[in-house]
C-alpha cells in the first residue's frame, strides 16, 4: 500500500494560513484576500461595538450619581472593547501590508524548503511552534469566555443569586426582573463570545507575524554555518555563492524590514492592547476591594495573560537581536576576502540598531516592562485599599494625601514634603513648558505671514500651558504655606475626632466627598485627554485627514510628510498626557483646600448644636468652654443661631465679637478683585459670547 507522501513546509504553513483566513473571515477581515475592501460584516461588528460604548455610558449616566463605582464596572470591561475597536481599525486600515507580509512568508516557505533537509526540518519545526502556540491562544480564550460565563450561571442555579456577566445594562431593561434578566444575560453571552472571537482572529496574525520575525535567525544561522563549510573545504566560488544569501540584502535586512512593517501595523494596536489591559487589571482589582462581581477573577486571569502573552514575545524579538549581533560576530573573518569583511562591518553597524517592537515607541514591549506595569498596579491597588478600609477619619485623610502626594511627586511638586526644594523632576517640567513655548513662537514666526489666525491657533493651547506655568510657580512661591495648611488640616482631624461620634462621623463625610470630587476631576481630565486623542484619530482612519491635536508643530519637522506628522502627534499625545496629569495634580491640592474651608462650618454647627444642649441641661461648668475657640468669621447664620439669653454675660460678648467678626466675609477673589462665583463666570460667559459675535461680525 502506498504511504501517504508527507507536506512539504509550505503546504503546512498554508494551512495554518487558511485557519488563519477562516477565523477573520467570521469578523469580516480577511485581509489576505487580494482586493479585500470593507464589508458589511465588519460594519455589523463596529455597529456591535458602538452599541456596547452606547450601553457602557448609558449605565454611568443612570447610577454615576448614586454610586460612583459604577465608573468600575464600566471600565473594566469596556477596556476590552476598546482595545479590540482599535485591532480592528489596524486591519482594516493596513489590509495591503498584512497580506505582503503574509506572503512574504510563504515565500520564504517555498525558497528555503528547497536548499536542503535541515532548512526543510527548521521549516517544519517552525510550523509545529506556530500550531501549538495557536491552539494555546485558542484554548485561552476559549477557557476564559467558559469561565465568565459559568460563574453566573452557577450562582444562581446554587444560590439563586443573580449577576451579569458584564457589569452593563440596555436603555428600558429592568434587571432586577426575570425578564429582563435573561434579556442583559443573553447579551452578556452574545458580548463574551463575540470579543473572544474577534480578539482570538487579531492575536491570531500576531502570533503569525512576531513569531515567524523570530525564526529568521534559525535560517540566518543554518546560513552562517554553510558558509563555514565551504570555507573550510577552501572554494572560493561556493563561498561567494553563499555569502551572495547572508549579505545585508539577505536574511538580516528582510528581518529588518519585516519587523519594522510589524511595528508599523502593531504600534496601535499593541498600545491599546498594553495601556487597556493594564486598566482593566487596575479596575478589576478595584471592583474586588470594593463591592462584589464575581465575573472579575477570571476577567482578570485573562488581563494578565494578555499582558505576559505579548510581553513574552515582545521578549523574544528582543533576543532574537541579540542572537543576530552574535551570528554576525561569530562569522570567521579573517577567512573572507577584503570585499566581504568590509560587508560584515556594515552588517555589524546595522546589528546595532535593534528592531524592537515598542509600547507607543516609548518603552520595549518586554517581560521586564510587564513587571513594571505588575508592581505600578500593585501600588495603585494597595494604595486605595488603604484609601477605603474602614480607619479613623485622621488614617483615611492621610491615605488620600498620599495619593495626592504620589501625583504630585510625578511632576516635582510634592509641596507637602518637609523643606521641599526645587528638583530635577520639576526643572524638567519647566524645561518642557518652555519647549512648548519656544515651538508657539516658532509656528508663529513660520506662518503668521501667510495666516494671521495662526495666532489663534496657538493662543488656544497655550492659555492652558500658561495656567499650568502659574501653578507651578506657585508651589515654587509658597511651599511652606502649602505645607502649613495641610497640617492645619491634619490637626483639624486628629483633634476632632476624639470627640466623640457626632464629629467622627462629620470628619468620614468629608473624607467620602473628597474622594468623589477628586475622582470627578480625574475622571473629567482623563475623559478630556482621551476625547482630544480619539477626535484626529478618528479623523485620520475614516477619512484619511491628517489633523494635529494641538495644531502645534516642531522645528525641522515636515508635518506634510508620514514621519513628520506622526513625529508632531507624538509629541502633541505627550504635551496632553503631561498636561492633563499636571494640571490634574495642582487642582488636587486646591480642591483639598477650598473643600475643606466649605467642610469647617459642619465642626462649627456641631458645637452650636453641642452649646444648647448643655443649656438646656443647665451645665454651668461645660458653658464656658463650649463656644469655639478657633472662632471662623464666615458662619454668621450660624451665629445667630445661639441662644443668646441662655449665655452669661462673658460668652455674649464672645458671640457679639463673632458677628462683628463675620460681617467681613473671607471669600476667594480673582486677582483680589472679582469673587471666584458662579455670577463671575455668568459675567465672563457674556462677554466671550460678546467678542466672539462681535469678531464673526468683523469678518462677515
Amino acid at each position: 500500500m502506498q504511504q501517504p507522501t508527507a507536506r512539504r513546509p509550505s503546504e503546512k504553513y498554508n494551512k495554518l494560513l487558511s485557519i488563519i483566513r477562516f477565523s477573520s473571515t467570521l469578523i469580516g477581515v480577511d485581509v489576505i484576500a487580494e482586493n479585500y475592501k470593507f464589508n458589511w460584516v465588519v460594519g455589523f461588528v463596529f455597529a456591535a461595538i458602538g452599541w456596547n460604548f452606547f450601553c457602557s455610558s448609558y449605565t454611568i449616566w443612570k447610577d454615576v450619581t448614586t454610586d460612583w463605582t459604577v465608573l468600575l464596572d464600566v471600565f473594566s470591561p469596556i477596556s476590552c472593547a476598546a482595545q479590540g475597536t482599535i485591532k480592528l481599525f489596524s486591519l482594516v486600515c493596513y489590509p495591503k501590508l498584512y497580506r505582503k507580509l503574509a506572503l512574504d512568508l510563504g515565500e520564504i516557505y517555498e525558497k528555503y524548503q528547497l536548499l536542503g533537509q535541515k532548512y526543510e526540518n527548521k521549516l517544519l519545526t517552525w510550523n509545529k511552534d506556530m500550531k501549538r502556540l495557536l491552539i494555546i491562544g485558542g484554548l485561552i480564550y476559549f477557557a476564559s469566555a467558559w469561565i465568565a460565563l459559568i460563574t453566573p450561571l452557577g450562582l444562581y442555579i446554587l444560590k439563586g443569586e443573580k449577576h451579569l456577566i458584564i457589569m452593563c445594562q440596555m436603555p428600558y431593561i429592568d434587571g432586577s426582573t426575570n425578564q429582563g434578566y435573561f434579556i442583559l444575560i443573553g447579551y452578556n453571552l452574545i458580548c463574551v463570545f463575540v470579543a473572544s472571537f474577534g480578539l482570538y482572529a487579531f492575536d491570531l496574525y500576531v502570533f503569525l507575524f512576531l513569531t515567524h520575525s523570530i525564526f529568521f535567525y534559525d535560517i540566518f544561522a543554518l546560513k552562517v554555518d554553510d558558509l563555514h563549510e565551504v570555507l573550510r573545504q577552501n572554494d572560493k566560488d561556493n563561498a561567494c555563492c553563499h555569502w551572495s544569501m547572508i549579505l545585508p540584502s539577505g536574511t538580516s535586512t528582510t528581518w529588518s524590514e519585516f519587523n519594522d512593517h510589524c511595528n508599523l501595523i502593531f504600534f496601535w494596536p499593541i498600545t491599546s492592547h498594553i495601556l487597556c489591559t493594564t486598566l482593566g487589571i487596575l479596575s478589576t482589582l478595584l471592583i474586588i476591594m470594593l463591592k462584589y462581581w464575581p465575573g472579575a477573577y477570571p476577567y482578570i486571569f485573562v488581563c494578565f495573560v494578555w499582558l505576559y502573552m505579548y510581553s513574552f514575545l515582545g521578549t523574544r524579538v528582543e533576543i532574537c537581536n541579540d542572537q543576530f549581533c552574535d551570528g554576525i560576530y561569530d562569522i570567521k573573518w579573517y577567512d573572507l576576502d577584503l570585499k566581504n569583511q568590509k560587508t560584515v562591518c556594515l552588517m555589524l553597524t546595522e546589528s546595532q540598531v535593534p528592531r524592537i517592537i515598542t509600547i507607543a515607541g516609548v518603552e520595549p514591549l518586554s517581560m521586564n516592562t510587564a513587571l513594571k506595569i505588575t508592581r505600578s498596579i500593585y501600588s495603585l491597588a494597595m494604595m486605595w485599599s488603604e484609601m477605603f478600609s474602614p480607619k479613623q477619619p485622621s488614617e483615611n485623610h492621610a491615605q488620600l494625601i498620599k495619593v495626592l502626594r504620589f501625583c504630585a511627586r510625578q511632576i516635582g511638586c510634592d509641596v507637602l514634603e518637609e523643606n521641599f526644594k526645587f528638583n530635577r523632576t520639576m526643572g524638567a517640567v519647566l524645561i518642557a513648558i518652555i519647549w512648548y513655548y519656544l515651538c508657539s513662537v516658532y509656528q508663529i514666526a513660520k506662518d503668521f505671514a501667510t495666516d494671521w489666525t495662526i495666532l489663534l491657533d496657538v493662543c488656544s493651547p497655550v492659555s492652558c500651558t500658561t495656567q499650568g506655568l502659574v501653578k507651578l510657580i506657585s508651589v515654587l512661591l509658597y511651599p511652606k504655606l502649602y505645607y502649613q495648611l495641610a497640617g492645619e488640616i491634619k490637626e483639624t482631624y486628629e483633634k476632632y475626632e476624639k470627640m466623640g461620634t457626632k464629629y467622627k462621623d462629620i470628619l468620614h463625610r468629608w473624607n467620602k466627598a473628597m474622594k468623589k470630587i477628586i475622582v470627578f476631576l480625574a475622571m473629567v481630565y482623563l475623559l478630556t485627554a482621551v476625547l482630544m486623542l480619539s477626535t484626529p484619530l478618528a479623523l485620520y482612519i475614516f477619512k484619511g485627514e491628517r489633523h494635529l491635536i494641538l495644531l502645534l508643530q516642531m522645528p525641522f519637522t515636515d508635518v506634510t510628510t508620514t514621519r513628520g506628522y506622526l513625529s508632531a502627534t507624538i509629541f502633541n499625545v505627550m504635551c496632553i498626557f503631561i498636561g492633563s496629569f499636571g494640571l490634574f495634580a495642582a487642582d488636587s491640592f486646591l480642591f483639598l483646600y477650598l473643600s475643606h474651608s466649605l467642610f469647617f462650618y459642619d465642626i462649627f454647627a456641631q458645637k452650636i448644636e453641642d452649646l444648647h444642649e448643655l443649656l438646656e441641661h443647665n451645665r454651668q461648668d461645660e458653658r464656658k468652654t463650649a463656644l469655639m475657640n478657633d472662632i471662623n468669621d464666615r458662619f454668621c447664620a450660624g451665629i445667630y443661631d445661639i441662644k443668646w439669653y441662655d449665655l452669661d454675660l462673658s460668652n455674649q460678648k464672645t458671640v457679639n465679637l463673632m458677628l462683628t467678626q463675620s460681617q467681613v466675609p473671607r471669600i476667594i477673589t480673582i486677582a483680589g478683585v472679582e469673587p471666584l462665583s458662579m455670577n463671575t463666570a455668568l459675567r465672563i460667559t457674556r462677554s466671550i459670547y460678546s467678542l466672539v459675535m462681535m469678531v464673526v461680525q468683523l469678518n462677515e
